[in-house]
């Protein structure tokens, strides 16, 4: 495989997703055909050693993923392309430096779940159940949560199409298999020449948004990702609707169940897997085991592109957050891309977004528009959101940020 990945992986010949992931019956969506430039496929070995998986996961060995047996698939990337390119061409199996790791990523492909408090009650809260969920394809009609028409409205009981899995409006929307989450919170680690995916704990929001997307137009250049019509991996900071269709997959049977709400954090892990080893400390894992998301319900909050509108709903609340109207245009609330938008003093009103459906709607503190989820609150977990802790003097150190990727064309 040379280090022009663009589309899908063929091996002896023929396209990896015409072996069916034999390894894998739960009918998730292969991450496959979404896995951008200097991705590379990897599992653990005896929980404890990062090698190379097998991409076509039929290796028993070595395969990639497994979700019935809540073995989510990963995948690293690398800050210099010569490591790719060796790993590439290495045998499966092959351990890999992790020196040479630059961000691990968890696919959680795309689901409608079935809905269970559209009205946002409150009083849910103490009665919280699992999420059931269903994996659908993107070429699949969506679930509006209507039951096939029999309502008029979303409704308790019907399955919903998760949101997160939508991209763009109108003539640029695409609908996705699935969406590349980052399993670690984010570091100051150098991913590329010049390129950072946290410039420090003091950092403003804007800055980590603007070295996202330098490191978005970087790997076009470096890696040969730039002709039209092909496709790119688009990293971008987590969205609020992201990190709900995060959460929901975590309490499902795929994940921990309601078990999840019992992630307690403590010992964070950076974006290299750095810090304490998280291989050790699985009991901080999404999935019960070194295959899941870390940290969700951590010591840091992290904030998450998810800001509220102004008292007219005509314009953004931008807080200390470092951007301004020309910067972060009101405009983007009607993109669906990269920011999530909040009519004011209606936080929390989007289905799948974790807030409304499970705590009710959040009030706006104007000082303090933004939204930032996690805290180690034990039978909160990351369901726990709030309004007021956006760069707050004296608080930088417990304010995070976490990235997430998805295959889009342009």
């Amino acid at each position: 495989i040379g280090k022009h990945f663009h589309g899908l992986v063929t091996t002896s010949g023929y396209g990896i997703d015409e072996l069916l992931d034999p390894l894998d019956n739960s009918e998730a969506n292969s991450p496959v055909n979404s896995m951008g430039v200097n991705m590379l496929p990897v599992m653990w070995l005896n929980d404890t050693t990062l090698v190379k998986a097998d991409i076509t996961n039929t290796n028993s060995t070595y395969g990639w993923y497994d979700y019935d047996n809540k073995k989510w698939a990963n995948v690293v990337m690398f800050n210099d392309s010569l490591y790719w390119d060796e790993y590439a061409d290495a045998a499966v199996g092959t351990p890999i430096d992790v020196d040479y790791v630059s961000a691990y990523y968890v696919w959680i492909p795309r689901y409608k779940y079935q809905l269970f408090n559209v009205s946002f009650d409150s009083s849910y809260w103490s009665n919280i159940q699992k999420t059931n969920i269903e994996f659908e394809s993107a070429s699949s009609e969506k679930s509006d949560g209507t039951c096939n028409g029999t309502y008029s409205v979303p409704t308790n009981g019907c399955y919903y199409t998760h949101p997160a899995f939508t991209w763009g409006t109108g003539v640029n929307k695409k609908e996705l298999d699935g969406i590349w989450f980052g399993k670690f919170e984010s570091s100051s680690v150098e991913v590329l020449p010049g390129v950072y995916f946290n410039t420090g704990p003091q950092s403003l929001l804007n800055t980590y948004y603007d070295s996202i997307k330098l490191g978005n137009d970087n790997y076009q250049d470096i890696y040969g990702n730039d002709y039209p019509g092909q496709y790119y991996l688009d990293m971008h900071l987590t969205k609020n609707i992201e990190w709900g269709a995060t959460a929901y997959f975590s309490l499902s049977d795929y994940g921990l169940g309601t078990d999840a709400l019992l992630i307690y954090g403590g010992g964070e892990h950076d974006e290299t897997g750095g810090g304490v080893d998280y291989y050790n400390n699985t009991n901080r894992s999404t999935t019960g085991n070194v295959y899941g998301i870390y940290d969700m319900s951590g010591i840091n909050y992290e904030i998450l592109m998810a800001t509220t509108k102004n008292s007219n709903n005509d314009g953004l609340l931008y807080g200390s957050s470092g951007f301004d109207s020309t910067t972060l245009p009101f405009s983007l609330c009607s993109s669906n891309t990269y920011l999530d938008c909040y009519d004011y003093d209606m936080v929390g009103n989007i289905l799948g977004d974790g807030i409304g459906e499970m705590q009710g709607i959040q009030s706006t503190d104007i000082s303090y528009p933004w939204i930032a989820r996690s805290h180690h609150e034990l039978s909160v977990g990351f369901f726990r959101s709030i309004l007021q802790m956006e760069y707050q003097s004296g608080n930088y150190s417990l304010t995070l940020t976490r990235v997430t990727a998805i295959w889009d064309e342009y």
